[in-house]
């Protein structure tokens, strides 16, 4: 099979969770958060969650989408997971706790009731951490290239395919 060199900038390939990545001010919910030019950094203490949360997401019904994302380090005992309430998915898709760009891909609900993009850490030990950027959650048309992409590519391959 060949690669197909669409321009990855047509309409299909918008960040659906997109923001300004200096502030994180579209990320509505900040609990045991940092957040700043250097990313999201989750904080879960011993009696506490951590979670960031953006509600201006407009996910489909029963639709595949792409994520794509950098760690910029990590010392969780647990992963981090995103859509802990199955708001959008099945079931909760947990963060690699490797460094590195990372790439997860979901298919949403038949029936959406919290259109929201969610990432949770539950309690663990304080000073545990996960510093998070570049969050792109991208709609996987089937056929298309951005879906053969995400299919296909290495998360580095993507990340330098699709910028935030």
């Amino acid at each position: 099979m060949s690669i197909l060199l669409l321009n990855p900038k047509k309409k299909h390939c918008k960040n659906i969770v997109a923001y300004n990545p200096n502030t994180w001010a579209e990320w509505d919910t900040k609990v045991n958060a940092i957040c700043n030019t250097t990313g999201a950094q989750l904080l879960p203490l011993t009696a506490s969650y951590a979670r960031i949360r953006q509600t201006l997401t407009y996910f489909k019904n029963s639709t595949n989408y792409g994520i794509l994302f950098s760690t910029l380090s990590c010392t969780l005992t647990t992963a981090a997971i995103i859509d802990p309430n199955n708001n959008i998915n099945a079931t909760p898709v947990p963060i690699p706790m490797t460094i590195g760009n990372q790439i997860l891909k979901l298919t949403t609900l038949a029936s959406i009731t919290t259109n929201c993009f969610y990432i949770y850490i539950a309690q663990q030990t304080t000073g545990t951490q996960i510093t998070l950027n570049n969050i792109r959650v991208f709609e996987l048309p089937v056929g298309s290239q951005i879906a053969w992409d995400f299919n296909n590519l290495t998360s580095d391959q993507l990340n330098s395919r699709y910028p935030f």
